[in-house]
């Protein structure tokens, strides 16, 4: 054999070797990792099952504003799934996907009406859960202003409620849920001093089973021991502002 045939027997002869050792290693080391679970720490927790969420189950409720006098209804449009409360563009109930302290959400759009109204969302006789979470964050360009107060119900009884003034820092708050009936009335509360550029948006869901309890016992809903997640006492509302110019806020300064 020439100098140049066995010259090209060992090239071929070492890239067959070379694939050999690939396939064994892919045998050794398992499919890609993208394919594979990370099992390095322990198993993660089971989620807790979700028996009530105000963003999937809107079309189920009622909206109204309400000021001195009767309450004014919303009126639901199936499209695009939202309740319109007003003629001013930012005047609706519905879900929305925006920006907030850096991050992307998804929740429910509910800007406070002017005049210190409050805004009544309202489901009768729906399932609800032991554990009551509640979530408010000011959307990108919200800017500094009066805190946007929201409050949760049970069959009339606020279990847990939350307040935010800035894009930067979320309300958050959990209570557990009194005991009672496993259906029951819900209602979500949002309203403000002062709406100007008040662009909140909301996220209120329940898991757990709910309990029957004892008859007569209340549980204590406003201790250290309620409130999860909470680091501090949530702010009541400001003083009511009559807001000037455009409801929704007008001209911003230029920062």
């Amino acid at each position: 054999m020439t100098r140049r045939g066995s010259g090209m027997a060992a090239s071929i002869g070492l890239i067959a070797g070379l694939l050999v050792y690939a396939l064994m290693a892919l045998a050794w080391d398992g499919p890609p990792a993208a394919a594979q679970h990370d099992d390095s720490g322990p198993a993660p927790a089971v989620a807790t099952a979700v028996v009530f969420d105000a963003m999937t189950q809107l079309a189920g409720a009622s909206a109204t504003i309400k000021r001195r006098g009767p309450a004014s209804p919303c009126t639901w449009l199936p499209t695009p799934g939202r309740f319109r409360c007003g003629t001013e563009a930012w005047a609706y109930v519905g879900p929305h996907a925006g920006r907030s302290g850096g991050r992307a959400v998804r929740c429910l759009w509910m800007h406070p009406q002017p005049g210190g109204a409050t805004t009544v969302l309202r489901w009768d006789k729906v399932q609800v859960g032991a554990n009551v979470h509640a979530r408010a964050a000011l959307l990108k360009g919200a800017g500094d202003g009066k805190a946007v107060s929201v409050r949760v119900l049970v069959d009339g009884r606020k279990v847990v409620s939350t307040s935010v003034k800035d894009e930067w820092r979320r309300g958050e708050a959990d209570a557990d849920v009194p005991p009672g009936a496993r259906e029951a009335d819900v209602r979500i509360e949002v309203d403000a001093g002062d709406n100007r550029w008040r662009m909140v948006c909301v996220d209120v869901w329940m898991s757990g089973t709910r309990t029957s309890g004892r008859r007569g016992r209340r549980p204590r809903l406003d201790g250290a021991g309620a409130m999860r997640r909470t680091p501090r006492r949530l702010p009541g509302l400001p003083p009511q502002v009559t807001p000037t110019g455009a409801p929704a806020g007008g001209r911003r300064r230029a920062r």
